[in-house]
């Protein structure tokens, strides 16, 4: 499974990175045979200001279906990738379980 991050104005550290991959593998390691691709875009809603200030946009790529994204905003990155990496799950989950399902009934 292949990993992109884009920080954009973001500030990250080999910890950040390496929090966010092990993030985003946790979620989609039932589904990693999958998963062909995984791109991370994290920005910064506020600057300065206080609050919710922290977007995770997830888009993953299914071998054969078409790309999809989850987003999450947070507190923090950590909380902003935690819950996007939460959401990502399920949605793959359910991508997956739609396609077992038609493909029964077809």
């Amino acid at each position: 499974m292949q990993i992109q991050i884009s920080a954009g104005e973001v500030p990250t550290n080999d910890s950040a990175i390496a929090m966010i991959e092990s993030e985003i593998h946790s979620a989609l390691e039932l589904f990693s045979e999958r998963v062909t691709r995984v791109e991370v875009y994290l920005r910064d809603q506020n600057g300065p200001k206080q609050g919710v200030d922290t977007r995770c946009l997830v888009e993953v790529r299914l071998a054969g279906l078409q790309p999809f994204a989850v987003e999450h905003d947070g507190e923090g990155l950590a909380d902003a990738v935690r819950n996007a990496a939460q959401k990502l799950e399920r949605a793959v989950r359910r991508k997956v379980e739609r396609l077992k399902d038609w493909k029964q009934t077809s």
